[in-house]
């Protein structure tokens, strides 16, 4: 009975030092705010990720499964600049503290230009529109149609 407690605690902590350590830390602002939904990743030396979070409503993160290590941080939310930060993981460190995170910039406006596209399918056609297209007006009708899908044409006959 002792070997078999004996073996299951040793199982275990091999289980637990093989898979890393569990990080946590917080997301704020400058003025000490929490930033919700900041994303936390960790990058190795050959910029792979190796862990990745979301901080919750109180800027809270937690990663897991981490080795002790240098790894690159990279903290961004929308609405703020990216931190990118270098850290060093030591051997049952936990806690990695608080990351403030800078207000990005703010649009005064946003405009959206759509421009309708010069063909257009149908279930049993295509369609050209010669206007929405701004190199038909100083093309030839044989330049057009070479822009067309499904026109062949002989250049030797034309």
């Amino acid at each position: 009975m002792k070997k078999g407690i004996l073996f299951l605690i040793l199982f275990f902590l091999v289980v637990c030092k093989g898979t890393g350590q569990i990080l946590q830390g917080y997301v704020k602002t400058l003025e000490e705010k929490p930033v919700s939904q900041a994303h936390v990743i960790l990058l190795n030396s050959d910029l792979k990720v190796v862990a990745h979070a979301v901080s919750g409503d109180d800027g809270f993160f937690l990663i897991t499964s981490v080795k002790k290590g240098v790894y690159k941080l990279n903290i961004s939310c929308v609405g703020f600049e990216v931190l990118q930060q270098d850290i060093l993981i030591e051997e049952n460190q936990g806690d990695l503290g608080v990351f403030r995170m800078k207000k990005g910039i703010t649009l005064d406006e946003v405009i959206v230009i759509k421009h309708k596209k010069f063909l257009t399918t149908k279930v049993d056609r295509i369609i050209y529109d010669m206007e929405q297209d701004s190199m038909a007006k100083n093309s030839v009708a044989m330049q057009i149609l070479e822009k067309l899908p499904f026109v062949d044409i002989d250049l030797k006959t034309k």
